[in-house]
């Protein structure tokens, strides 16, 4: 009898006990695909499914079967280690409480501790497994007998928001060198069609890797089509929960009309208070770009030059040309400050005090990121946002994109794009209430008339207003109950 033969008949008997001690059997697309991969006997196997389909489960009781009957050796001194990657830390616990759970039901005693569980696996040799959140800090330093992707699509680093799936995987491949038996499951619910796991499966089977596929009431037959439609109404989001098909998750990040109602409009208001925001940069092949102009008392944000150091203008100048130029800028324009993102400061900052230009710097991350993007859509919506004819911003405005990530949150890509980057500063100023447009008493008033009449809005240069509970917070919103200090009325509450 093959190995692959043996090892399946167990695994057989470990899910007929399971079974009998109340666990849901597996289903008989999950025994197909696993049977096809043992008897394939390739390092690595890419399970698209949908939610719900049985994939930890399933997959955890796999992971028990191979640490008990596995084909796999480690020498002496050294621990195999059967590994579990998930999204976050919580996540992947879930995945030693199955295992846990199984190995109870099987009455083989272990040790739990912390985020590892140890049993006594092949030949009586210790059996570790280990979980981990999805990034390469941790994912060294061990031997593994059979590596645990779990929702690979999904994964998101916290500080960029980018799928780590690549480096992670990579950082993984090498603890398995040393044992030719070991293999490495990425399974996942579909998210992008993109990344890393959405590559790995549109390989298809290889001399490396299997890929398998199935919706999921193929997957999990408890759970039929129709259900899954009662669950989710959303055609586009059940195509990808459910359907284990990936979606568009690129998007313009603003409405192409509103970018257009930008450009070759005059102001409403008067003109009045000059600013200027910048987005720095090394010289060393990037531009050094700047906007100015003046804000309106009708709230508008009047954007009336763009510039930057780019190309041959880039190479001949220094960075202390390039400080001197914009501070003769933001003195031709009134502007009390400069805004502008975190790049190159506090050396930027000092180079500007030295000519009496004070700077406010404002550290981007995607939560504000999103909040500056907010800002921008709404003014874009209202009409206040006014820029000028410009070629190289209006493309740059055009050609931001919106990625929606597993998480819920949106990642805006605004890397190279030094004209609308600019532009995006002005609405984290907006956001910080450093920059409120027209001055605060518009913005004052509609809170006012807002808490006043219970939200049913107010009138205001002719125009109607409403707060409503969903939009992003107005201008100077954050510091509403001190500005309001000098309001009539104060204490109305």
């Amino acid at each position: 009898m093959s190995h692959a033969v043996s090892f399946l008949t167990r695994l057989a008997a470990l899910d007929a006990a399971l079974v009998a001690a109340g666990f849901p059997a597996t289903s008989p697309w999950w025994r197909a695909q696993i049977e096809r991969f043992m008897r394939a006997a390739r390092r690595r196997w890419v399970v698209r499914a949908g939610r719900r389909a049985g994939k930890s489960s399933t997959l955890c009781r796999l992971a028990v079967a191979w640490a008990l009957w596995g084909q796999w050796s480690v020498p002496p001194g050294d621990v195999a280690v059967v590994p579990f990657i998930s999204v976050s830390k919580d996540e992947a616990a879930a995945r030693l409480r199955t295992i846990g759970a199984i190995l109870k039901a099987l009455g083989v005693p272990f040790d739990e501790r912390g985020d590892e569980l140890e049993i006594s696996g092949a030949g009586g040799r210790p059996v570790l497994f280990k979980v981990f959140a999805c990034n390469t800090s941790a994912v060294v330093g061990f031997t593994s007998i059979a590596v645990f992707g779990d929702e690979v699509a999904r994964w998101e680093s916290r500080d960029t928001g980018a799928n780590p799936a690549r480096e992670v995987i990579g950082s993984l491949s090498p603890t398995m060198a040393t044992q030719p038996t070991a293999f490495m499951v990425l399974s996942s619910s579909p998210w992008s069609v993109d990344d890393f796991h959405a590559e790995q499966f549109d390989l298809g089977d290889t001399g490396f890797q299997i890929a398998s596929f199935a919706p999921t009431w193929v997957a999990n037959p408890t759970i039929t089509e129709e259900q899954t439609h009662e669950l989710e109404p959303d055609e586009r989001v059940w195509a990808r929960e459910y359907a284990a098909i990936p979606g568009a998750t690129v998007s313009a990040a603003f409405d192409p009309s509103d970018v257009a109602a930008c450009f070759g409009r005059s102001p409403a208001g008067k003109l009045g208070s000059g600013f200027l925001a910048i987005d720095a940069s090394s010289l060393r092949g990037d531009g050094f770009a700047w906007a100015a102009g003046r804000e309106s008392d009708a709230g508008e944000i009047v954007v009336l030059e763009v510039d930057a150091f780019e190309g041959e203008r880039l190479r001949e100048v220094s960075i202390d040309q390039v400080v001197e130029h914009i501070s003769e800028r933001a003195k031709a324009w009134d502007a009390r400050r400069i805004f502008a993102d975190q790049r190159d400061q506090p050396a930027l900052g000092s180079m500007f005090a030295r000519r009496q230009v004070a700077s406010e710097i404002y550290s981007w991350s995607e939560p504000s990121k999103e909040e500056a993007f907010q800002i921008l859509r709404r003014l874009m919506r209202e009409r206040r946002l006014l820029l000028p004819d410009h070629a190289g911003l209006r493309r740059e405005m055009g050609g931001i994109k919106a990625h929606l990530l597993p998480s819920g949150r949106t990642k805006y890509a605004t890397n190279g794009l030094d004209f609308a980057s600019c532009i995006v500063t002005l609405a984290h100023a907006v956001v910080a209430d450093d920059f409120v447009p027209g001055g605060s008493n518009e913005w004052e008033l509609l809170r006012y008339f807002n808490a006043r009449l219970g939200g049913s809005g107010a009138k205001l240069n002719g125009r109607d207003y409403k707060l409503g509970l969903n939009e992003p917070p107005l201008p100077g919103q954050r510091n509403a109950g001190t500005r309001m200090g000098n309001m009539p009325g104060r204490g109305f509450g």
